[in-house]
């Protein structure tokens, strides 16, 4: 379980999350920020999963009948800050409902492809 002093060095050091407001979801094991409501009455929101070297950062939104990714990105620690390695995104036609199985192997592969 995430302490709230924890949670409090997440948010300052997470860049993505600058200025955001951010709550800790243990059953998901995910931060999450405040979001936004657009004019179509869709809610944007971020998803953030950390480990002890890893930032993998989910841009989602929540319509009315499903959730959708609107794009990853990944940061890597360099001992004092985050730092991005790679980013994808879909959008549009293009967008994918939100699917965590679809969404970890998307990621996977992005580290793979930033490894090589």
């Amino acid at each position: 379980m995430m302490n709230t002093a924890l949670q409090a060095i997440a948010t300052k050091a997470l860049p993505a999350l600058s200025g955001e407001q951010v709550t800790y979801n243990a059953a998901k094991n995910v931060f999450l920020s405040q979001g936004y409501t657009s004019a179509a009455g869709n809610m944007y929101y971020k998803a953030i999963r950390l480990s002890n070297r890893l930032m993998v950062y989910y841009d989602l939104g929540q319509g009315y009948a499903y959730t959708f990714l609107n794009g990853i990105k990944l940061f890597c620690w360099d001992g004092q800050k985050a730092q991005l390695i790679a980013q994808k995104y879909w959008g549009g036609c293009d967008y994918r409902i939100f699917n965590e199985q679809f969404a970890k192997e998307q990621s996977i592969l992005m580290l793979k492809s930033f490894l090589a």
